[in-house]
């Protein structure tokens, strides 16, 4: 079940819509998003997501800009780019 939970955690929060957004800061409360990210240094999420949580929940930008120097520096993140 906390497999299933995390795997959920993340997708909301890279891709969820709006109203799949409110939901799970109903169901799970920014306490626990923020503790999630970073807990996890916001893996698997792309920039600009990071960048909108950071914003609403509150998350020390010089942890976000770190977490998206990481990624940018991991080859598997320019494996699309053109």
């Amino acid at each position: 079940m906390a497999a299933d939970a995390d795997f959920i955690i993340g997708r909301l929060l890279a891709e969820g819509d709006w109203e799949s957004v409110k939901w799970l800061r109903r169901e799970v409360g920014d306490k626990a998003l923020r503790e999630w990210l970073l807990g996890r240094s916001g893996a698997g999420l792309p920039p600009q997501s990071l960048r909108f949580w950071e914003l609403v929940l509150g998350l020390d930008c010089r942890k976000v800009n770190t977490w998206i120097v990481r990624q940018k520096e991991n080859p598997w993140h320019r494996r699309f780019a053109v």
